[in-house]
């Protein structure tokens, strides 16, 4: 019986032996895994920022519908807004932000303010990879109330997208102050000089602030909402003007 008892014993010493990870074994498992997740991370990266360009573009989609739905509403007379709700002298007549016009077709909630103190627009109007740092409020015209801090340009403006300045500055007739008709603001668009004359295809109404969803210095680091109703990518030819005959 002794015999025998030490013989178990010595098969369980065995394998609990052989079950065992040495040093050498373990470093070499966590050097597969250290690899292994080097490989995965610019892969899991890169996914991620394309779902945010996704996600991004669905959100202008959105809003896409939601301007058809007031243009249908206000019998195709164009909106008089306020491209940057924080400097109310912007226009020279009080005038809404986007938000303010289009979140009644995006949302049923009430519309609650920004740390800014402007209209917060609903989830359509946040792009998940906005972003803005200081260096963005020095170079913009952005200005912010004194001790107020924000880290999004949806948290300072009420979203993370720009409304196109001069296709808005003309949507009213300087005469009679009468709101424009849809066709006849299309017509007679103006914008800065690289984005005319462009078709609505092309006519960018609505874009990223900031460089969401790339280098800095790329124009295709943006996405857009352009005058035919469509999402996409702000990649388009710009047209240079004939050079002037001297």
């Amino acid at each position: 019986m002794r015999c025998s008892d030490c013989l178990r014993r010595g098969e369980s010493r065995g394998r609990r032996r052989g079950g065992a990870f040495t040093l050498v074994e373990l470093l070499v498992v966590i050097g597969v895994i250290a690899v292994l997740i080097g490989l995965l991370l610019p892969s899991l990266s890169k996914a991620r920022k394309s779902s945010e360009r996704t996600r991004c573009l669905s959100n202008l989609h959105q809003i896409s519908v939601a301007y058809q739905l007031y243009l249908h509403d206000s019998r195709q007379r164009v909106m008089r807004i306020n491209p940057l709700p924080t400097e109310t002298g912007l226009v020279p007549y009080r005038a809404p932000s986007l938000v303010e016009v289009l979140n009644p077709y995006l949302s049923t909630t009430p519309t609650h303010l920004t740390p800014t103190g402007v209209p917060a627009g609903s989830d359509a109007f946040e792009c998940p990879s906005d972003q803005l740092n200081a260096k963005d409020t020095a170079a913009s015209a952005l200005t912010l109330p004194p001790n107020v801090t924000v880290t999004t340009y949806f948290d300072a403006e009420g979203s993370s997208y720009e409304y196109n300045f001069y296709f808005n500055a003309i949507s009213v007739d300087p005469d009679t102050g009468v709101n424009r008709v849809w066709n006849q603001v299309l017509a007679e668009a103006q914008s800065p000089r690289q984005f005319l004359p462009l078709a609505p295809a092309d006519l960018p109404l609505l874009l990223d602030f900031g460089a969401f969803h790339g280098p800095p210095d790329k124009m295709q680091s943006k996405n857009a909402m352009f005058a035919d109703f469509h999402a996409d990518v702000l990649n388009i030819t710009l047209p240079w003007p004939a050079k002037e005959a001297k």
